[in-house]
């Protein structure tokens, strides 16, 4: 199940796009949502828990799909696999990465004001905030599973490479059995005793025959 959904991963920009989104947004959004939804409950008194979980559904929501629209042409179409074997092209990603921190925000601002209202400037600045912070770390995540995902794919060609010399080697090694076990046989043997008498016999009358000249 783990080797099969690492081949998709490896193979898939949007699988990989959406797996590391997922987990920046949560280690990103939980924390500046449960922040955002603080600051709220202290300055205008509302509800902590509601907030904070509109903020969260409404804001991942905005900056996940946002995020994804403006990253997913990027990297299908300019960046590719260039980031996996060159570090000029890390680089790359990580500024076009912080430059669509830009739209990320608008995104989150847009469907939080939409889902539920729209809130002071002091809570709204958090999310440009967490959307430089989220993009900035999906572009290290994104590039490290990309690097080690190379590794375990030049292990698994190694491997693949040593199995199949292997069982050349086994393959050889069975011929040889095969070959051995039919020499040492009793009717092999016979066989052999018989051809030999006949060249035997065969060479008789010609020895006798050059004598006689």
């Amino acid at each position: 199940m783990l080797e099969k959904f690492i081949i998709r991963f490896a193979e898939n920009i949007s699988l990989r796009l959406i797996t590391i989104g997922f987990i920046v947004a949560m280690v990103i959004g939980i924390p500046t949502c449960w922040e955002g939804a603080s600051y709220l409950s202290l300055l205008i008194d509302i509800p902590f828990v509601n907030t904070f979980w509109g903020l969260l559904i409404f804001g991942v929501t905005g900056s996940l799909g946002t995020s994804f629209l403006v990253i997913y042409p990027i990297e299908r179409w300019f960046i590719r696999d260039k980031a996996k074997n060159s570090w000029k092209w890390v680089v790359i990603r990580l500024v076009c990465f912080l430059l669509t921190s830009f739209p990320t925000s608008l995104g989150t601002l847009f469907t939080v004001r939409t889902g539920m209202q729209q809130y002071p400037a002091i809570v709204e600045s958090i999310y440009f905030v967490q959307a430089v912070t989220a993009t900035f770390m999906g572009s290290l995540l994104l590039t490290l599973a990309e690097q080690i995902i190379k590794v375990i794919q030049k292990r698994e060609n190694k491997l693949k490479v040593e199995i199949t010399e292997l069982r050349i080697e086994i393959d050889q090694l069975k011929k040889q059995k095969q070959v051995a076990e039919i020499t040492d046989s009793d009717f092999f043997q016979n066989l052999k005793q018989k051809a030999a008498a006949m060249r035997k016999e065969k060479n008789v009358p010609n020895a006798l025959s050059n004598a006689a000249s």
